[in-house]
Parts: C-alpha cells; sequence; structure tokens
C-alpha cells in the first residue's frame, strides 16, 4: 500500500525567482504542488521525503520563454493500491446499487452484486439523504460506517485511480465495534474449545502414563516378591537335600562300623 519511491519531475522558474534563494524556492514549489497528487502508476504522492536531499540539475533556458527549466529528482512517500489488497475506508454514499468507501485519497466502490445477499438496503427518508444497507449478524453500513474491503479491480489514470471492492467474503464488511466484539468472542470460543480438547487429550495422556507406570512398579513389585519366593525355595530344597545327604552318611559309617566290629569278634580264639 505504502511505498518509497525516486520519482523525477520537471520544474520551470521566471526570471524573476533568479536569484540567491533559488533552491529554496524550487523545493517549496516542488512540495506544493506534488504532495497530495496522483502520478499515474506511481499512486498518490503522500509526502517528499528529505527535501533537502532534492537532487537539481542546472537550469536551462527555454528558446523564447525565458524560462529556466530544472529537472528535479526526489524520494516521496506513496500510496499505491494493488489488487486483492484488504482496505478499511470510511462510507461516504450509499445507494440502491452500492455504496463509496474513501480510502485515503482512494475512493472505492461497492456493488450491490458484491454485498453479500443477507444484507438488505433500506432507503432514508424524506431529506434522509442515501440509505444503509443493515443485517442483523453483519452489521450496518451507512455514512459515515467504517467498512472493510478487498480489491478486486483497479483504473489507473494520469490523475486519479478508480478501484471496485467487494466486502462479500469472509471477515469483510462493517466494522462496528458490536461486530468486532461478536467476532473476538467467537475467536475466544474457538481458542478455549481448541485449548480444552488439547487439555482433555493431555490428560488422557497423563493418565495413560500414569497407568502404565502403576502397572509397572506393580509389575516389578510382583515379580521381586516372586523371584525372592523362588530364592527361598530353593534354598530350603538345597539345606532339605543337604541334610538328606548328611542322614545318608551317617548310615553308611554307622553299618560300616557295625560290621567292622562284627568281623573282630569272630577273629576271637575260643579257650
Amino acid at each position: 500500500m505504502f511505498f518509497m519511491n525516486n520519482l523525477t519531475h520537471t520544474l520551470t522558474l521566471p526570471p524573476s525567482s533568479f536569484g540567491p534563494h533559488i533552491r529554496r524556492d524550487l523545493t517549496q514549489i516542488l512540495t506544493s504542488t506534488l504532495e497530495g497528487t496522483c502520478s499515474g502508476p506511481n499512486g498518490y504522492i503522500i509526502a517528499i521525503l528529505n527535501p533537502t536531499r532534492i537532487d537539481i540539475s542546472k537550469g536551462l533556458i527555454q528558446p523564447g520563454t525565458g524560462l529556466a527549466v530544472f529537472e528535479c529528482k526526489y524520494q516521496a512517500l506513496v500510496f499505491k493500491p494493488f489488487k486483492g489488497e484488504v482496505v478499511d475506508g470510511v462510507v461516504s454514499t450509499v445507494s440502491m446499487m452500492g455504496f463509496f468507501a474513501d480510502v485515503g485519497p482512494l475512493s472505492v466502490f461497492v456493488s450491490k452484486h458484491l454485498i453479500p445477499s443477507e444484507m438488505h438496503f433500506e432507503a432514508a427518508g424524506v431529506g434522509g439523504g442515501g440509505g444503509r444497507y443493515e443485517s442483523g449478524d453483519l452489521g450496518v453500513i451507512e455514512k459515515g460506517a467504517k467498512v472493510r474491503m478487498k480489491i478486486v479491480g483497479l483504473r489507473v489514470e494520469n490523475t486519479q485511480i478508480f478501484a471496485i471492492g467487494t466486502i462479500k467474503e469472509d471477515y469483510l464488511g462493517a466494522l462496528s465495534q458490536d461486530l468486532n466484539q461478536r467476532n473476538f468472542a467467537k475467536s475466544q470460543q474457538g481458542h478455549l474449545s481448541f485449548v480444552g480438547s488439547s487439555l482433555i487429550i493431555m490428560s488422557s495422556i497423563n493418565v495413560f502414563r500414569w497407568s502404565a507406570l502403576v502397572l509397572g512398579l506393580g509389575y516389578g513389585y510382583v515379580h521381586n516378591n516372586t523371584l525372592h519366593e523362588l530364592a527361598e525355595q530353593k534354598a530350603a530344597e538345597r539345606a532339605f537335600h543337604h541334610k538328606e545327604e548328611l542322614i545318608q552318611k551317617a548310615k553308611e559309617e554307622f553299618k560300616k562300623k557295625a560290621g567292622a566290629a562284627k568281623d573282630t569278634r569272630t577273629c576271637i580264639p575260643e579257650n
């Protein structure tokens, strides 16, 4: 929308202005002549930047007139609309064919065919001057109302730019305070719904994690207890087998001793 362009303009100065302040006079003439005008394809010149740095060429005398011609190179802040741009404006005229809205120096016309069908035109009474487009959900468009439009067509001339706009898309139309509050409430509601869904999902994930942790701890506790019981059972079995081995060894030693004693009694001579 706003750009800084390097432009060139030609000025003529009468001989009466020749003197030590010729540069100051040229700067004043350039500023007063160009600011607020349309420079065709360059757009509307809003302001000339850095007036003290304007590049002014040497003057050339026009034959037969005595005027001096100067070429001035300057940098300007320009307003240049383009197709597809969304702009805010103030309604200046309303009729059954549509309405005009001013976007700074640019006038944008919105046809009734580019206005939502939900908005109905209501003619003003005698002496009312114009009318208005009204809808319960979309607000009111009347003289002095603020509207948001999208530029769909442009016609550029040397001294003026004509634009065609539409409000038949989302988030376009009247910019009343109540409408903004409703749109903000809807956006907040959608945001809260999204946040609520996210919290539910996160809560479910956390519950799943805690459940898995509890199950893991329970499994580990049961597993550890089972291992401990198995270790105790194996230790008892080893002790039992060791006891059995000791009893078996004692029985064998007893048998050996009993056999040796019997052999000794057999070898004693009889008197």
